[in-house]
């Protein structure tokens, strides 16, 4: 593991508990710009819709461009509606998929994503937000990190599809729009230590029947999953470089867990990724690089084959082969590198 010696699970299991990390979640900023009638089209066609109504601020101050915009009406000319829904989409981003660390500030980076407004429904919304949210978990595993960004309310989602003795209350009747929504979220939780705890216990003592591999599987018939589910590469946005290693996660898929192969991020790798030195790398876009595409698919045998109810998920070595990489109770085990 590279970097262990500042990784958080060493802090802990030499008994150090780690302060609080505090988590930036925006859904209040977005309730206070409320999306204006002919901005609809415009968000429709972006693909982001779904953040503005189901959604839970890096440099230019969110309250100034909602205070600078939110008053343009139907009626004002069609520079100015351009410019307002602009400036809408970027308040979305900053809130949601590229939320950092500063509190209220957007980046103006982003403005050239949305120059074009009649393109911006062709971007990987998806395949950045995973690579932005890889990068702050990453981040947020080291023990000096007191913050966490990225979207969260991803995460959030995930964790409750799969841990259902994490889950809150399930929300009644049809759920319509992304699956997050059908979860009620308490409004308080509480963040001490000894629930930091209480919840590694939990996870230490979690059986693998107890925790739901595909929990996705019951949609496919609504949801087909796309081909380019088994790319395996680098994502990158821009200069965020993050492996995506669909093979390690093979129950997800509800396929049987083989031994993966080598991950694609190495020591090197990741020291000049850190230092800001471009690479080549391949992102998940079939249709830019659809000459290379099926070179960055997992092959037949890489995907294995699907899981059979009552029979193993796993083959026979895999276990063992995890067991020799990997920290299985973080509540108990004594420190040392993996």
């Amino acid at each position: 593991m590279p970097q262990f010696e500042n990784h958080i699970t060493r802090q802990i299991l030499s008994g150090n508990e780690r302060e609080s990390v505090r988590v930036h979640n925006h859904r209040t900023m977005l309730e206070k710009w409320r999306m204006a009638h002919f901005m609809t089209e415009v968000v429709e066609r972006s693909g982001l819709m779904p953040l503005v109504r189901h959604s839970y601020k890096k440099v230019l101050k969110l309250e100034w461009l909602r205070n600078t915009f939110s008053s343009v009406t139907d009626n004002d000319d069609e520079n100015k509606r351009t410019c307002a829904t602009r400036a809408f989409l970027l308040y979305v981003l900053s809130c949601t998929i590229f939320q950092g660390k500063t509190g209220n500030m957007g980046t103006l980076q982003l403005l050239c994503l949305l120059q074009n407004l009649d393109n911006i429904g062709t971007y990987e919304w998806g395949t950045t937000c995973l690579c932005l949210l890889y990068e702050a978990l990453s981040d947020a595993l080291r023990a000096n990190t007191n913050q966490i960004s990225g979207y969260l309310t991803l995460l959030q989602g995930w964790i409750y599809e799969h841990f259902p003795h994490l889950t809150p209350t399930v929300r009644s009747g049809e759920i319509e729009g992304p699956l997050v929504t059908r979860w009620v979220y308490p409004l308080k939780s509480d963040s001490s230590d000894d629930r930091a705890r209480n919840l590694r216990t939990l996870i230490d003592d979690l059986s693998s029947d107890e925790i739901i591999w595909a929990p996705y599987k019951v949609l496919r018939d609504r949801f087909p999953m796309p081909e380019f589910t088994w790319f395996s590469g680098i994502f990158q946005y821009m200069r965020t470089l993050e492996p995506y290693h669909p093979d390690r996660v093979l129950r997800k898929f509800g396929r049987v867990q083989k031994i993966p192969s080598q991950p694609y991020m190495s020591n090197a790798m990741f020291r000049k990724q850190k230092r800001g030195t471009p690479h080549l790398v391949f992102a998940a876009y079939p249709y830019i690089y659809s000459e290379r595409w099926e070179d960055h698919m997992l092959n037949e045998r890489s995907i294995s084959i699907s899981v059979v109810l009552g029979e193993p998920d796993t083959t026979p070595d895999y276990m063992d082969w995890y067991r020799e990489r990997t920290i299985t109770k973080l509540s108990t085990l004594p420190v040392s590198r993996p």
